[in-house]
């Protein structure tokens, strides 16, 4: 009897992100031969744009290729019966195999990953830009040995110059074994007066050891002379010494890049490039919110020095100042604003939603330091903030509300000068115990997990370098020597900064813990919090 098998792969749209759906779309899977290809089956999108083909191996059995049990799978999408897209070809793919211990069969169902496919009908806001902001794809899929997808692997992605190299990015493979990088010519052209044309890649591919904060790096692999018309698929890079975690002899003493010798401005934040990003994440969004029409009313505004931001932060006090009737004799008040605000705002906020104005800010002073896909992530998780204000119509009332009693906990008892000399550590303490913390967590924590969860699980090699991320950042810390806990956490910004970072993690971790929870049962529950 033929032995049945099953071929998992997955469809989005090129520009968009968007799952490919719909009757008009349909897909062939074939196994390369010399002469005739041999068509294993066909089968159409679900709502997600997987499919799903249940089939038999004997297919791959032709007069060409007879006996046949390892077929060369590849993929041919249609729509409307025109073909839009053909896939690479994956070479020799052993569904018969037998895994070593138990003698079983475990590799008859396969998934072959993300694909993004050019549908022709692209929104007309990516069309708009596309022939004034040159941009490049870069995606691969890293398997053990067995040709089976590794989750986790750290990606390091880097441009070969005469000196100094390109860090281009950093990121970990999802569940499919793929890693997907979106750059620019910026990002590959730091040093002064550098004008090539395309990238000369090269990846390193390494484990992160979270007990011992190691980096276990176990391949380097050249891509040198890659076209890079639009979009270039590396294919499987095969990690032979996966299992064994085994470090190559030539890799051992490898220092995998130097983070203080390159210039490290890698975008130049225009209009253009603001509207690409946010065409390509807004489905993204809505499609792991539910919302809709979220953008509608929004506008955007790129900060470029600090007499912006000074003007943003001038803005905003005088927006609470007057929803909370804060007289102009308490001086305090805009001095405690001012220098909480210019301190968060200008050295660490890369964008910003504010809701007065329905403006997302985007601060060309941090933004510029980081990468095309990370900057996506970021513009993601502002419009996250601007459908939460959306979706709750009384929000916006609600913080006011919940920021007056906040300020009247604080004046109470206590005269203009006693507030103005309140200790830090204690006016924190207040807030941390105040609705308006409670709501700033419901807030921060849904657009972290819409972050965390969805956005950089699709951009997962989006790297913010002169972003604190977790693990991956002290690892690398520490690689260099660099003790990143050195005084912090004695000073009133890293009190500031870990009383801002609490309220992304615990509204995170409820979510994570709760995923049936939307964002108003959420801001219900923290409000309630006792």
């Amino acid at each position: 009897m033929s032995q049945i098998i099953k071929i998992n792969a997955r469809f989005v749209c090129a520009s968009t992100g968007k799952p490919l759906t719909g009757k008009a779309y349909k897909v062939r899977i074939y196994d390369k031969d010399i002469l005739v290809d041999d068509l294993m089956g066909e089968a159409f999108l679900n709502d997600d744009g997987k499919i799903e083909l249940i089939t038999s191996i004997d297919k791959a059995d032709s007069l060409d290729s007879p006996g046949e049990t390892k077929p060369d799978i590849y993929f041919k999408v249609y729509k409307d019966d025109k073909l839009i897209y053909t896939s690479n070809v994956f070479q020799d793919v052993d569904f018969l195999k037998k895994d070593e211990v138990t003698g079983l069969e475990n590799h008859l169902t396969q998934f072959f990953g993300v694909f993004k496919v050019n549908t022709g009908d692209e929104s007309s806001g990516i069309e708009s830009v596309k022939g004034k902001i040159k941009t490049f794809s870069l995606m691969g899929r890293v398997v053990d040995k067995n040709h089976n997808p590794i989750s986790g692997i750290l990606v390091t992605i880097l441009d070969k110059d005469l000196i100094f190299d390109d860090l281009m990015a950093m990121g970990t493979t999802g569940d499919d074994g793929i890693f997907l990088f979106n750059f620019t010519t910026d990002e590959f052209r730091l040093d002064f007066l550098e004008f090539e044309t395309t990238p000369d890649i090269y990846c390193y591919f390494s484990l992160l050891d979270d007990k011992k904060q190691e980096v276990i790096t176990l391949k380097k692999q050249e891509f040198f002379k890659r076209k890079f018309n639009q979009e270039e698929d590396l294919g499987d890079i095969v990690l032979d010494n996966y299992l064994s975690r085994a470090v190559p002899e030539d890799l051992q003493d490898i220092e995998i890049f130097e983070l203080d010798k390159k210039a490290k401005k890698r975008l130049n934040i225009t209009e253009d490039l603001v509207e690409s990003c946010v065409n390509e994440v807004l489905p993204l969004v809505e499609q792991a919110t539910n919302w809709h029409d979220i953008l509608d009313g929004i506008h955007f505004e790129i900060i470029n020095n600090k007499s912006g931001m000074k003007r943003i932060i001038e803005k905003l006090f005088e927006y609470y100042q007057t929803a909370l009737g804060i007289e102009d004799d308490l001086v305090y008040m805009p001095w405690l604003f001012y220098k909480i605000l210019t301190a968060i705002l200008y050295n660490s906020i890369s964008a910003l939603y504010f809701p007065g104005d329905k403006t997302i800010y985007i601060n060309n002073h941090t933004c510029q330091y980081i990468n095309l896909d990370y900057l996506k992530v970021i513009l993601g998780h502002e419009i996250v903030h601007a459908g939460q204000f959306k979706s709750v119509s009384n929000l916006k009332p609600a913080l006011e509300s919940y920021l007056n009693e906040l300020l009247q906990e604080v004046s109470e008892d206590r005269s203009a000068t006693e507030v103005e000399e309140l200790e830090f550590e204690e006016l924190l303490k207040i807030v941390k115990n105040s609705k308006i913390q409670n709501a700033m967590t419901a807030l921060e924590g849904h657009a972290y997990f819409i972050q965390k969860e969805y956005l950089e699980k699709h951009y997962n090699c989006a790297t913010g370098f002169n972003h604190s991320t977790g693990l991956l950042y002290r690892l690398l810390m520490s690689r260099f020597g660099k003790n990143t806990n050195s005084g912090s956490g004695q000073n009133i910004l890293s009190s500031l900064f870990n009383a801002k970072g609490s309220q992304y993690i615990d509204g995170y971790n409820l979510l994570k813990k709760n995923q049936g929870m939307d964002f108003q049962s959420l801001l219900q529950y923290e409000i309630e919090k006792k």
